[in-house]
């Protein structure tokens, strides 16, 4: 799931994870825009949450003088929605003496878009296709399209052909860019967040570990961004409960070479677009991640329930021990598993437990004011 967005995954979530306190259901709308032809908002049709800075064709509004949603930062000019003009020259407009030098999208604003800037291209299976332009946004192109142009060489040379025609001021035309969007999917992440949230996922991920792998570390920090209402990308940023957020730990996803270390970032990229790109858990609820050294973690040594025979990949047996906590209630495991790929186990904590020590606060009805919940969710790691 995008690290930025607010989802129905993430309202079902709070619904049945026991971290939350508000159960809900449907999807959240944060901003929600219609456009004319040129970009202004219409009446009626808008509405924001207040703290979204951007706006049509997803560049920054600049509010300050023209009002709300009446100029657009764009790259090299600012763009006036009202008039469907830019009013500064455009730098190129001497190689291209037959347009008008103020015109937006060369006023094709149905089947075109403007061409200041455009993204970095990745196939679904995590290879880096190409980049067009200045813009910092990362899009996944579709499976069949790459396919249909005769695999991923072949299309990484289209797409380095209309980056060279950008570069010679000769293009690219809007159908080159129509061409790549619209057989692509927007991440909602920039390229830089993009490589760093993988440079953290291969310092966790295991050397032989699958996308699932990959994808079922991102999902275990999308819940925990979830629990504390932050984002997986603060979440990544937490050295405390992620050791991949180092930066010695992060350096090894560019420093690391041959064949292995090449296959291995691949295999990260694809994690992480499945992550970013699906509503999926493939953590199923989880909220740490151990790998080979699990036997000697505090989660195992501690109490800990296999809820699935299969995700005893180590053999290890479960490890049980009776405890009892407030309000009468009893446990003989803290932790329990949620899914396992290749080798490594994701897991949360017993409920009973957790509640058991952590109750609620309650009124002298027996109302309940307060939701006391852990507000450590601890560390997850893995060691291969």
């Amino acid at each position: 799931m995008n690290p930025f967005r607010t989802s129905k995954k993430t309202q079902e979530f709070k619904g049945q994870n026991p971290y939350l306190t508000e159960p809900s259901s449907g999807v959240c709308l944060q901003n929600v825009y219609d456009y004319s032809s040129f970009g202004v908002s219409l009446d009626g049709r808008t509405v924001e949450g207040g703290f979204y800075r951007y706006g049509f064709q997803h560049q920054e509004k600049d509010n300050e003088v023209k009002g709300d949603g009446n100029s657009a930062n764009f790259e090299y000019r600012m763009h006036d929605p009202r008039v469907g003009r830019f009013f500064a020259l455009d730098l190129l407009a001497a190689k291209y003496p037959h347009n008008s030098p103020y015109a937006f999208s060369e006023n094709r604003v149905i089947d075109g878009i403007e061409l200041e800037g455009l993204e970095y291209y990745y196939s679904a299976d995590g290879v880096f296709l190409g980049k067009v332009g200045k813009s910092q946004e990362v899009r996944v192109v579709d499976a069949e399209r790459i396919k249909a142009r005769g695999g991923t060489t072949n299309y990484s040379k289209a797409i380095q052909a209309i980056e060279n025609g950008l570069n010679s001021g000769y293009g690219p035309s809007k159908g080159h860019h129509n061409y790549l969007n619209s057989g692509s999917k927007s991440t909602g992440m920039n390229h830089a967040d993009f490589i760093f949230s993988a440079e953290v996922l291969y310092a966790e991920a295991s050397n032989s570990g699958s996308v699932a792998e990959v994808a079922g570390i991102y999902s275990v920090l999308e819940n925990r961004a979830n629990y504390e209402n932050t984002s997986v990308s603060a979440q990544m940023s937490n050295s405390k409960g992620v050791r991949g957020a180092k930066e010695g730990a992060r350096a090894r996803y560019s420093d690391e070479e041959g064949v292995l270390a090449d296959s291995k970032r691949m295999t990260v990229r694809a994690g992480l677009i499945k992550g970013v790109m699906e509503e999926k858990d493939y953590s199923n609820g989880g909220f740490y991640w151990d790998g080979t050294d699990f036997s000697g973690t505090e989660r195992y040594l501690t109490s800990f329930n296999f809820k699935n025979g299969q995700h005893d990949i180590f053999n290890l047996g479960g490890k049980y021990k009776s405890e009892s906590g407030l309000d009468n209630t009893s446990w003989n495991y803290r932790y329990q598993s949620t899914a396992t790929y290749g080798k490594t186990i994701f897991s949360k904590l017993n409920t009973t437990f957790r509640d058991g020590q952590y109750p609620d606060k309650k009124d002298n009805s027996g109302k309940t004011i307060e939701k006391s919940y852990l507000k450590e969710v601890g560390s997850g790691h893995t060691n291969h």
